[in-house]
């Protein structure tokens, strides 16, 4: 019945949670790590805090769930993408830009604090362009971290 609850609401955690862990009970852990597939696409995420929660909470179930199931590289991809999202809104709200810069060959990362009216929000929420002491860096979302 859980199934049924998904089907007709996909949006509900708790049955996606409860639908896994029966599935998993159940020997079919593949069907329990379909249950926590996203819920949200990034454009939704990026707009909707509540819906950011939400997925946060379901990609910290789907982890364990990996990790239980000894798939370390999903389980690492999960938690890069759980800390990806928790920074983006930790610097936002610092008003901290990550900066990439190379100097006699060597390729060094800096946190610099900016002004909003600094940071250029794109559409994609990929990247953003700022200006800090005269120079121009690209800033560096950390969520784009994945593993390829």
């Amino acid at each position: 019945s859980y199934g049924k609850v998904v089907d007709l609401a996909p949006l509900h955690l708790d049955a996606r949670i409860s639908l896994s862990t029966l599935q998993q009970q159940l020997g079919q852990p593949e069907k329990a790590l379909e249950a926590l597939e996203p819920m949200y696409d990034p454009d939704t995420l990026a707009q909707d805090a509540n819906a950011a929660q939400q997925e946060l909470k379901l990609l910290l179930h789907r982890s364990t769930l990996l990790f239980s199931q000894g798939k370390m590289y999903g389980y690492v991809d999960t938690l890069l993408t759980m800390l990806a999202m928790l920074l983006k809104v930790a610097m936002n709200r610092a008003q901290v830009c990550l900066i990439s810069s190379s100097k006699s060959g060597e390729r060094h990362l800096y946190l610099i604090k900016v002004s909003r009216d600094k940071i250029s929000d794109s559409n994609d929420q990929e990247s953003a362009n700022c200006d800090a002491k005269g120079n121009n860096f690209i800033c560096i979302m950390l969520y784009k971290i994945w593993l390829n």
